[in-house]
């Protein structure tokens, strides 16, 4: 690889880190707006253990679909969705990092419910044998619908050839998610605090060009 390229690739990898570090740092911020938010409750009850005595016991109740939470679940939903497409179509010459991100247990996998995943792992040892020597970027554009656990959006995927050409594929795509129980995650490297999955995934070209 060439220097130029290996230079392509610090910076990459040093965008990822501090995309990784925003995502964390926003994800934290609107869980602490949810805490400070919600309406708590103390409920006192009294227990009686025997004839003469009594046990006192407190009940926190915190109100789960304030209007707070509600906007920041849409928030997460939305970082999620970013993230997921990031890990799903950027890519660098570099087999250990994408086998991380497109294998098991990565984000693509975490991220993706079985059948879902293994559509998308369909021939990923060859594509890994094959990682060209290409750096690929995504750009979200437009944010078409977001309701009722879908989502539409338009992206381009940036193709910067060892050349210094760049390669421009104009894409749409619907996604569909819903939440699993037992899938919240709070890994440094991924907080999924809702347990977010995507079950569906289609794609198609809007255009195609070249810059």
């Amino acid at each position: 690889m060439a220097f130029k390229d290996l230079g392509s690739v610090i910076v990459f990898r040093v965008s990822l880190i501090a995309s990784l570090v925003l995502l964390t740092t926003v994800v934290l911020l609107a869980l602490a707006a949810i805490q400070v938010g919600g309406d708590l409750k103390v409920v006192v009850q009294f227990f009686p253990t025997t004839k003469d005595s009594a046990t006192l016991h407190e009940f926190n109740q915190l109100n789960t679909l304030s209007p707070i939470e509600m906007g920041n679940r849409k928030l997460i939903e939305e970082m999620l969705m970013r993230h997921y497409l990031e890990m799903r179509y950027e890519q660098m010459p570099d087999v250990r990092e994408m086998k991380y991100r497109w294998g098991i247990p990565g984000p693509v996998y975490i991220l993706s419910t079985l059948p879902l995943y293994n559509e998308f792992a369909a021939g990923l040892e060859k594509k890994l044998e094959d990682l060209p020597e290409v750096i690929t970027t995504i750009e979200i554009e437009k944010i078409l619908e977001h309701r009722d656990n879908r989502f539409r959006v338009d992206f381009r995927i940036l193709e910067n050839m060892p050349s210094g050409q760049v390669r421009v594929k104009e894409k749409n795509a619907v996604l569909e998610f819903r939440y699993a129980t037992g899938r919240p995650r709070w890994d440094p490297k991924l907080i999924n605090p809702y347990g977010l999955i995507f079950v569906r995934f289609e794609e198609r070209d809007r255009k195609r060009a070249e810059q």
